[in-house]
């Protein structure tokens, strides 16, 4: 069972959790202080760069430093170009990035610009994104 709900500062990262940003803040990831390899979220105030709140680059490339070869980004429906940056971060440090295909995303616009920017290994439509998920633990 997967576990959902609204990020708070500080919590920790589990197999069976899901965090959602809170409104007008941002979402990043970072190792546990003293841990062997624990993750928690952190929920921050907007940067004055940050093009969009929540900001999908922001936490993209958080991932990219924490995870590194492990990480995986899957970039959904959604307006605009978030998310390529912090997507060829994810790339530049040996990870994978999925984006929804055209057929199934209602806005093609962030998966779009992130197969456009060549940053995407796999379009998936999004019946298939949770098998795809699945898979990833072998």
């Amino acid at each position: 069972m997967l576990n959902v709900s609204e990020a708070q500062d500080l919590a920790a990262i589990g197999e069976t959790t899901a965090f959602v940003c809170p409104g007008r803040k941002c979402m990043e990831v970072d190792l546990v202080p003293g841990s062997a390899g624990g993750l928690r979220v952190r929920v921050r105030a907007p940067d004055p760069e940050d093009r969009y709140v929540p900001s999908a680059d922001r936490l993209l490339s958080s991932v990219a430093r924490v995870a590194g070869r492990r990480a995986v980004g899957i970039i959904l429906t959604g307006m605009g170009d978030d998310g390529v940056q912090g997507a060829r971060d994810i790339v530049e440090h040996g990870g994978i990035v999925v984006a929804e295909s055209e057929a199934t995303a209602v806005v093609y616009g962030m998966p779009g610009s992130a197969v456009r920017a060549g940053v995407v290994s796999q379009s998936l439509p999004l019946g298939e994104m949770a098998n795809f998920i699945a898979n990833l633990g072998g």
